[in-house]
């Protein structure tokens, strides 16, 4: 792999980290908020286990879409 391609993949996975780490960090505060504020609800979602869900109701482009779904616990 040369230089460049290197440098930007590193890049790249820094900036995701630190996005990653802003969205764990506003969770956080924002859990904090609606703790001590009772008129404030936090609600989160881990969309990690989600598969695409067509919108499309007809047509053949309907059949070749892949079917996204949540999965909840069991």
């Amino acid at each position: 792999m040369d230089v460049e391609k290197r440098q930007s993949l590193t890049t790249e996975m820094e900036l995701h980290q630190r996005k990653a780490q802003s969205a764990r960090e506003g969770v956080k505060s924002d859990a904090v908020v609606a703790k001590n504020n009772s008129e404030v609800t936090a609600i989160a979602f881990d969309l990690m286990k989600t598969l695409p869900t067509p919108v499309i109701s007809t047509g053949i482009s309907y059949y070749k879409r892949q079917l996204w779904t949540l999965f909840g616990h069991t």
